[in-house]
C-alpha cells in the first residue's frame, strides 16, 4: 500500500508541551476520596468511611436493580445478598457522589 511513497514528515514534529496549570475539572479538591468502601471482596460485611457524616448509599447488582438503600452507616450487612459483583453507590448531601465495585463472596 506503502510503495514508492516517501513517509519522511516534511519539517518539524511538534511537540506538545505539558501545561502545569491544567485544571481538571474538580470544583472543590477536598471531595476527592471523601468515601472509602472496604473489603472490595466481601462475605459478609462492608464497612464505609466518609468525611461527611450525612450521606446515602445505593448498592446495585449488575443489572442496575437498587437491592440496598441506607442512610449514614458505617457497616453493611451484606451477607443475604447472592455471590456476584455489585455497585456501592455513595452521594453526600453537597452531592458528591462515589462508586465503588464490590464482590461477594
Amino acid at each position: 500500500a506503502f510503495e514508492g511513497r516517501d513517509l519522511t514528515p516534511i519539517g518539524p514534529i511538534e511537540n506538545n508541551p505539558v501545561n502545569d496549570n491544567c485544571v481538571l475539572g474538580v470544583d472543590d479538591v477536598s471531595a476527592i476520596n471523601s468515601f472509602n468502601v472496604y473489603p472490595t471482596l466481601v462475605e459478609d460485611i462492608i464497612s464505609i468511611e466518609s468525611r461527611d457524616p450525612n450521606f446515602e448509599i445505593s448498592i446495585y447488582n449488575v443489572q442496575g436493580q437498587l437491592i440496598h438503600k441506607d442512610r449514614s452507616a458505617n457497616q453493611i450487612d451484606i451477607s443475604h445478598f447472592t455471590a456476584g459483583m455489585y455497585f456501592v453507590k455513595l452521594q453526600s448531601k453537597r452531592n458528591v457522589t462515589s462508586t465503588v465495585k464490590i464482590v461477594k463472596h
